[in-house]
């Protein structure tokens, strides 16, 4: 606003010498390579759904393209956990369709009955998903942990307009604004 000034503090520029930390050491997001193979982990919980976008860049290492979270609808709250799993799955495709579509990646989740229904061809999601190959891997929840934790992601943060988001995740005090 005008006649409004920002006051630069301490902990504003604590804030912002660990954001530059954080942007430029690992792990950061990387570019994909269409050369290497694509991985999809997903998850659903009550309340959202997490996914995350990776490239195996070497024998046991991931490299992380991209997060994603939403939380469900209303009327999506009601589905049973299959079908909360499944969607999880449908909208990381979707929105990852062109990273994916054309080659064979593989799409983690921690729901075990999943292997067994995309594969029969009994629901519309799973019809839904053969523009898409890929191979189906079961992975026990605990080692699913990211994509779970996106999932549980119940609403967005609150962060006064003044204050730097980066800080306030930490939990930090956020910037004061004060007058001129």
């Amino acid at each position: 606003s005008k006649g409004v000034r920002f006051l630069w503090t301490e902990a504003c520029q604590k804030a912002f010498d660990a954001l530059k930390n954080f942007l430029a050491t690992p792990p950061i997001l990387g570019h994909p390579n269409f050369q290497l193979h694509f991985v999809v982990y997903t998850d659903a919980s009550d309340t959202g759904l997490g996914a995350v976008l990776t490239q195996q860049t070497g024998v046991g290492t991931d490299e992380v393209l991209a997060y994603a979270s939403r939380t469900l609808i209303s009327a999506e709250r009601n589905y049973t956990t299959t079908e909360r799993e499944c969607l999880a799955i449908v909208w990381a495709l979707d929105k990852w369709q062109y990273y994916l579509e054309a080659r064979l990646f593989t799409v983690v989740t921690d729901h075990v009955a999943l292997k067994w229904i995309l594969t029969s061809n009994k629901i519309r999601r799973a019809l839904h998903l053969q523009k898409f190959h890929f191979v189906l891997e079961y992975r026990k929840g605990r080692l699913n942990s990211v994509p779970d934790a996106l999932s549980r992601i119940s609403t967005p943060l609150e962060v006064p307009p003044t204050c730097n988001t980066f800080q306030a995740s930490l939990g930090k005090s956020p910037c004061k604004k004060g007058k001129s």
